[in-house]
């Protein structure tokens, strides 16, 4: 089993082992570990060189986009250019939009810059999606048939939005949110995407969750699924 979405540079080195290790013993081997900003991207790298089956991404996710400057985004898209050229499979993520935070402009702004970059490197994307579905798939719509695969996380859309989402080819991974009988929106997409579509994570430490969770979440989808 793999848990999709991570950010298992967040965990304190001397815990990490312990959490990968219940998770391989629930039977999760295989880690998409996430970086949020150019600060953290050095320690998602070191794990996934010592770790088996961490799969490292590098991006600035929104929440940390809509602080910076025109110049600190500047930096970041040159030093993300420098990881992506390095590490020749990793995907761009965690990136995206967040219509619940402040600075859409400078959200935007980075948005679009990692999709360039994206696009011209050949790599997936990892995507942030709070609240600004129509904004987002308006980007992706220039960036889709370019891009190999896009991964939207644990996102916060309606059904209908999905379907857009679904034109250009976009995969969902659902979390542990869909656990929670209180959250209409994530049980739905766990109910309608396509299997081929259909991925689990964690988003650990987010959420008092770990790896170990995956098959819990892959169990209650597929009740969900078979009602």
């Amino acid at each position: 089993m793999k848990d999709s979405h991570t950010h298992l540079q967040m965990y304190p080195p001397e815990i990490l082992p312990d959490v990968l290790r219940r998770a391989r013993a629930a039977g999760v081997t295989q880690f998409g570990c996430c970086g949020t900003y150019p600060g953290d991207w050095s320690r998602v790298l070191e794990i996934a060189q010592i770790e088996e089956g961490v799969e490292p991404a590098f991006g600035v996710h929104p929440w940390l986009a809509m602080d910076a400057t025109a110049a600190g985004i500047a930096l970041a898209y040159e030093a993300l250019r420098s990881f992506l050229f390095e590490n020749p499979i990793a995907p761009v993520g965690e990136i995206g939009l967040d219509g619940a935070r402040t600075n859409p402009k400078m959200q935007s702004e980075a948005f679009e810059a990692q999709l360039r970059l994206a696009q011209t490197f050949g790599r997936g994307v990892v995507l942030h999606c709070n609240r600004a579905a129509g904004e987002m798939t308006a980007f992706l719509k220039k960036y889709a048939a370019s891009l190999p695969f896009i991964l939207l996380h644990s996102p916060n859309i309606t059904e209908r939005e999905w379907r857009e989402f679904a034109a250009l080819g976009a995969s969902v991974s659902i979390g542990a949110s869909v656990l929670q009988p209180n959250r209409p929106r994530i049980r739905a997409l766990a109910r309608i995407v396509p299997d081929d579509k259909l991925f689990y994570e964690t988003d650990s430490p987010e959420g008092r969750t770990a790896p170990e969770y995956i098959p819990r979440i892959i169990e209650e989808v597929r009740l969900i699924r078979s009602v």
